[in-house]
C-alpha cells in the first residue's frame, strides 16, 4: 500500500508543479508530507517541504551510462575473456549501485530481527521458508534434533516473504524468526547488510545454510569476518536442470567462491558430491553424507497380492518437469492392463495433468498430505521418474510403508535401491515396464525387494544414525564433534580413490 500511495502522490506532485503556481503546490505538498508523517512515521525522513523537494530530485536522478573509456577497456579485454564484452550478457546485466544519502530501513530492519532472537544461540539455520518439501523435511529434522537431542538452543531464520506452513513441526524451543518480510522491503545488497550484522552480532556458534539465497550471498561478501566467531555449514542435495541441459543450482553458483570460507557442506547421497568434486574442483573433504531419517510406517508392510490385485501402481509427486510426467505418461500407455493411481499437482499448467486423466487406466488424484494415505495393499509398486535429485524422501516413505520400487538412477537413489530395481536412463520407457513386469510376475520378488528396502531403513536411516550422522559433521556440534565416533555406512566423508570409486574415510 506504500509503494501504491507514493506512486500516486509522485503522478499528483507533477501535475500539481506543471498546472498550478508556486504558493499552491507548497501547500499541496507540506498537507502531503503531514498526512504521510501520521501514516507512515516510520518511513517519512522528510521533515520538512524542503527536504522532500531535496529527496525527490535525489529519488528521480537517473544512473549514469558506463563510462566510453571502460568499455574501450572491456572490449580489449573481451579477446582473452569474451565474457567481459561490454555489450555482452555479464556486463550489460549490471546494476548501478549508490549509497542513499539518508536511508534508515535497514538498521530498522536489524533492530526488528534481532530483538526477536535469544542472546545466546548454538546453531542458526537460515532458510528460504518452511514448507512441504523435502529440503523443508530435512530443515525440520536437523533443528529438532539439535534441540532436543543435543541440548542445543538452534534458532531457524526464514528470509524468504512466503508463508511457513510446516513451522508448527518444529520442536518447542526452537526459534522461529520470520525474517523474508521484513528483508522484503530492502534492495538486496542492504538484505545482506543486516544478515551480516545479524550473523556478527548474535555469533551463533554454528550457521547452517539450506538453501537461503540471502545468506549464501552474505557469506560470499563477508564469509572471512562471519567466520572469525562461527562455523559455517551449509547443505546442498542436487542440482537443478535447464530445459537446455545445463546444471544450475546453489552448489554450481555459490561452491567455487564460498568453499574458502565453509567448514562443511552436508549432503543426503553421496553421489551427487563426486559430481560436484569433479566439476567444480572443491576438497572432497569438505563433504559429509547425513542420510535422512525414514518415517515410521503407519500400519504393516503391504501384504503379499493376490493375483488378481497386482495391476495397480502408484505415482506421486509434482507434475512438473523435474518429474517427468512426459515419461510416466509413456509408460502408462505402454502398460494398458495395468491401473495407474497418480497424485499430486502442476504448479505451472502444461497440459499434462489433463493428458494423464484423459488415459483410460489412470486415475488422477490430486495433491495430498500424506504419502502413507496413498499408499494400499493392492499397490503392485510404487514407480518414480524424476530426472535429477537428491536422496527424494518419497522413496524412504515408499520402502516405509512396504511398496517396492522402481526407480530412475538420479542422484542418492543407488545409495538406497538395488541395481536390480533401478532404470539408469531416466527416458528408458522399456526399462521401466519391464522391471514392473518382473515384479508382478514373481511374488519372490517383491518379497526380495520389500526386504532390502527394509534392511536399508534401519541400517541408513533411522534416528539413531541420522544423530551419528550429526555427530559425525566435522565441528559441527562443538570441537568435541570432530573426535566423536561414527558409523562408515551413515555418514562417510566423501571421496575418490585413484579409480573414482567412492570410497569413505572413518
Amino acid at each position: 500500500m506504500y509503494r501504491f500511495l507514493l506512486s500516486c502522490y509522485r503522478a499528483l506532485d507533477r501535475a500539481v508543479a506543471a498546472l498550478l503556481p508556486d504558493s499552491m503546490t507548497h501547500r499541496f505538498r507540506a498537507s502531503s508530507l503531514r498526512i504521510a508523517r501520521r501514516l507512515y512515521p516510520e518511513r517519512i525522513v522528510a521533515k520538512s517541504v524542503g527536504e522532500l523537494v531535496a529527496m525527490s530530485s535525489v529519488n528521480s536522478w537517473s544512473p549514469p551510462s558506463l563510462p566510453a573509456w571502460v568499455r574501450e577497456e572491456l572490449a580489449e579485454l573481451s579477446e582473452i575473456d569474451p565474457d567481459v564484452h561490454p555489450d555482452g550478457a555479464w556486463v550489460t546485466s549490471a546494476e548501478f549501485y549508490s549509497a542513499p544519502w539518508t536511508y534508515d530501513m535497514p538498521g530498522k530492519a536489524y533492530f526488528a530481527l534481532r530483538a526477536q532472537l535469544p542472546s545466546d544461540v548454538d546453531v542458526m539455520l537460515f532458510a528460504p521458508w518452511i514448507k512441504r518439501g523435502g529440503a523443508d523435511l530435512g530443515l525440520i529434522h536437523f533443528a529438532n534434533a539439535l534441540h532436543r537431542d543435543f541440548g542445543q538452543k538452534v534458532a531457524i531464520v526464514t528470509t524468504e516473504a512466503a508463508d511457513s506452513p510446516w513451522r508448527d513441526r518444529l520442536a518447542d524451543g526452537v526459534v522461529f524468526v520470520d525474517a523474508g518480510k521484513v528483508l522484503s522491503e530492502l534492495h538486496l545488497h542492504h538484505q545482506i547488510d543486516v544478515v551480516v550484522r545479524l550473523l556478527l552480532q548474535v555469533a551463533p556458534r554454528t550457521l547452517h545454510i539450506m538453501n537461503s539465497l540471502v545468506a549464501w550471498e552474505a557469506v560470499r561478501r563477508n564469509g572471512l569476518a562471519i567466520r572469525q566467531s562461527t562455523r559455517i555449514y551449509a547443505s546442498l542435495y542436487c542440482d537443478d536442470v535447464t530445459e537446455a541441459g545445463q546444471r544450475v543450482g546453489y552448489a554450481r553458483k555459490y561452491l567455487r567462491w564460498c568453499h574458502p570460507a565453509l567448514d562443511g557442506v552436508i549432503s543426503d547421497n553421496s553421489r551427487t558430491p563426486l559430481e560436484w568434486v569433479e566439476s567444480i574442483g572443491v576438497r572432497s573433504s569438505l563433504f559429509t553424507v547425513v542420510p535422512f531419517p525414514a518415517p515410521t510406517a503407519s500400519g504393516s508392510p503391504a501384504a503379499p497380492l493376490k493375483d488378481g490385485a497386482r495391476n495397480r501402481i502408484l505415482w506421486a509427486g509434482r507434475l512438473d518437469r523435474q518429474k517427468r510426467p512426459d515419461i510416466l505418461a509413456a509408460i502408462v500407455r505402454a502398460m494398458p492392463d495395468y491401473q495407474f493411481d497418480i497424485h499430486g499437482s502442476a504448479l505451472i499448467d502444461t497440459g499434462l495433468a489433463h493428458e494423464l486423466g484423459a488415459l483410460p487406466n489412470v486415475t488422477l488424484h490430486g495433491s495430498y498430505e500424506r504419502f502413507s494415505d496413498l499408499a494400499r495393499d493392492s499397490h503392485l509398486a510404487y514407480l518414480y521418474t524424476s530426472q535429477w535429485d537428491g536422496l527424494p524422501n518419497v522413496l524412504l516413505e515408499a520402502a516405509s510403508c512396504g511398496l517396492p520400487i522402481v526407480a530412475s538412477a538420479v542422484g542418492g537413489v543407488p545409495d538406497l535401491l538395488h541395481s536390480d530395481q533401478i532404470v539408469e536412463d531416466v527416458e528408458d520407457v522399456d526399462g521401466y515396464v519391464s522391471r514392473l513386469h518382473a515384479l508382478a510376475g514373481s511374488t519372490d520378488l517383491r518379497a526380495a525387494w520389500r526386504d532390502r528396502q527394509a534392511d536399508a531403513l534401519r541400517e541408513q536411516h533411522s534416528i539413531a544414525s541420522f544423530l551419528d550422522g550429526i555427530r559425525a559433521v566435522p565441528g559441527y556440534l562443538g570441537e568435541t564433534s570432530r573426535t566423536a565416533g561414527r558409523a562408515p555406512h551413515m555418514s562417510p566423508i566423501i571421496g575418490s580413490d585413484l579409480d573414482g570409486h567412492v570410497r569413505a574415510t572413518s
